[in-house]
């Protein structure tokens, strides 16, 4: 299975003269997300207690930092239909 749809261009020796590291993982496969729908469904996870924030998506800025600053679990936004 193809991921990338462009090879990558970078010289190999970047890598090795810096001594760097390539990585590859895919994030989370349909056995994950239905562990954590069955989690979520069961109860056996509270996540309102991980909600830190709740803001308007013209409060973008804000959530961002929150959570660059680490003063944030997990902010939703939403659409500020009032504006």
């Amino acid at each position: 299975m193809e991921w990338a749809s462009k090879p990558l261009d970078f010289s190999i020796n970047d890598i090795t003269a810096w001594n760097k590291s390539i990585i590859g993982h895919m994030a989370y496969d349909s056995t994950s997300w239905r562990n954590a729908i069955r989690l979520l469904a069961s109860g056996a996870i509270k996540v309102k207690p991980m909600i830190t924030h709740r803001i308007g998506l013209s409060q973008w800025r804000e959530g961002f930092d929150a959570m660059v600053d680490k003063t944030a679990i997990k902010v939703i936004m939403t659409y500020d239909f009032d504006e």
